[in-house]
């Protein structure tokens, strides 16, 4: 017992330094029914800019209300921008979705479907250091997540349409991911590498990023997991350097 709060307590640690906002998925399946996870998550870009960066704290839960339909919610409770010298900080936008499986084969492997709808309950209008937290806009999502093992190793794709409405006018992205996961120690450890592209549709933007990250079971209740995101192709208009994303997840039921 002494060893493994001591284990909690360090990776506590670890997780509240600096850390996308993917990862709708811990298991290769939806959580069955009457299950709750609850995960903090910190997610850390470095800016291109001198002195400049983004922290972004939140929660995210998802409940099972039946073995293959599951509810979600994403809180980021504390933004924080810094440009230069100006800064700005305060809650960001929520999101919320249902999750549908719509395969389900071999037990393990699976094929989801997610409706979810972005809300920008924090955005701030710029103040006089010019800079607002949220983006201001209503955004939609259809989205389809699947995985396939062979034996230790494990491939998940994702691709998503959004569609962000303003005053300004609406607009169309889509964000798609190609991931390789090796399983060890009975699955206790997962190593994940991806490629991740998404596409602006009418702007021509595309942007293309590879990431490492590790995912450790301390248990079938508590998780952790920490990755590296690095820019392959940039073509946002501010770039970034590198991005951190920490994640804690603890199953309440």
């Amino acid at each position: 017992m002494k060893r493994f709060c001591s284990i909690l307590i360090v990776s506590l640690v670890f997780l509240t330094l600096p850390g996308m906002i993917r990862g709708y998925y811990l298991s290769p399946q939806l959580f069955q029914k009457g299950r709750l996870l609850v995960k903090v998550f910190d997610f850390y870009a470095d800016f291109q800019m001198s002195n400049s960066y983004m922290n972004i704290t939140g929660l995210k839960e998802q409940y099972g209300i039946s073995n293959r339909i599951n509810i979600y919610a994403q809180q980021p409770f504390y933004v924080k921008k810094q440009m230069g010298t100006a800064s700005n900080a305060g809650i960001g936008d929520m999101r919320q979705g249902v999750i549908f499986n719509l395969l389900n084969f071999r037990r393990k492997n699976n094929v989801d479907l997610i409706f979810s709808l972005k809300l920008p309950v924090g955005y701030v209008a710029k103040n006089d250091s010019g800079i607002s937290i949220g983006s201001g806009t209503y955004d939609t999502y259809i989205e389809l997540l699947g995985n396939y093992f062979y034996k230790m190793l494990e491939l998940r794709y994702y691709t998503s349409f959004m569609e962000k409405f303003s005053k300004g006018g609406n607009s169309q992205e889509s964000d798609n991911f190609l991931t390789v996961a090796a399983h060890f120690y009975g699955n206790r450890l997962v190593s994940m590498t991806t490629f991740d592209y998404d596409y602006r549709f009418g702007k021509n933007i595309e942007n293309l990023t590879f990431s490492e990250e590790i995912l450790y079971k301390f248990n079938k209740k508590i998780f952790a997991k920490a990755g590296v995101f690095l820019p392959v192709i940039d073509n946002n208009s501010l770039k970034t350097d590198y991005k951190v994303l920490t994640e804690f997840y603890c199953f309440l039921r």
